[in-house]
């Protein structure tokens, strides 16, 4: 046992030789626009068939896993995800991070404006369900793919709100799920 594990090439020679050997072949010249001496192309052989075979498999598993990243950005109905657009606690509705896409399923990318328009009318919509008003809500959180668009967001965000403002933290730089610019959650307490 002690000798298969030993990495003295004297005690295996023929065996390490055989595990390093590469055999090649060279090129015919009319391959190549230029032949240069002593250019050759390595010949598959045993020794380095496990590693192709490891490259390849690589590939193949890389590739599967963008395909998988691609398959979660298709646009899908918002029913159809695994959480719900509002849940209350006490007496707090929480409304989850509403995107830019209407009702029907189509997705609004025109500008930042727009975008966060139909975010804001999505969010009014839950509110409404729930018996709120957007004077109701009492915290929010912006989360925005490039803070660039700070300014063009804030001017609509602004619009929906007549009284005060709820307390807000917003945050840039965010990949946002579909390719979205604006994603906004909000936290709303009903009047009584």
């Amino acid at each position: 046992m002690e000798r298969f594990l030993s990495n003295d090439p004297a005690r295996h020679p023929a065996k390490i030789q055989a595990f390093f050997r590469v055999t090649t072949q060279p090129i015919p010249d009319a391959f190549l626009d230029r032949a240069e001496p002593g250019f050759y192309k390595p010949k598959m052989t045993s020794t380095n068939a496990p590693r192709f075979r490891w490259i390849l498999t690589t590939a193949l598993v890389v590739g599967g896993l963008f395909a998988l990243y691609l398959d979660a950005q298709k646009s899908v109905s918002l029913s159809k995800l695994p959480f719900s657009p509002s849940r209350s606690a006490g007496d707090l509705i929480y409304v989850s991070g509403q995107i830019a896409r209407t009702p029907d399923g189509k997705d609004v990318k025109d500008s930042v404006a727009s975008e966060t328009q139909q975010v804001m009318e999505n969010i009014g919509r839950i509110l409404e369900k729930n018996g709120c008003t957007f004077d109701d809500v009492v915290n929010a959180t912006v989360y925005l793919n490039d803070i660039n668009d700070y300014h063009a967001m804030n001017a609509v965000y602004a619009s929906f709100f007549k009284d005060e403002f709820p307390a807000r933290a917003c945050v840039g730089g965010v990949d946002l799920v579909f390719d979205f610019k604006v994603e906004i959650s909000c936290v709303a307490q009903p009047s009584r």
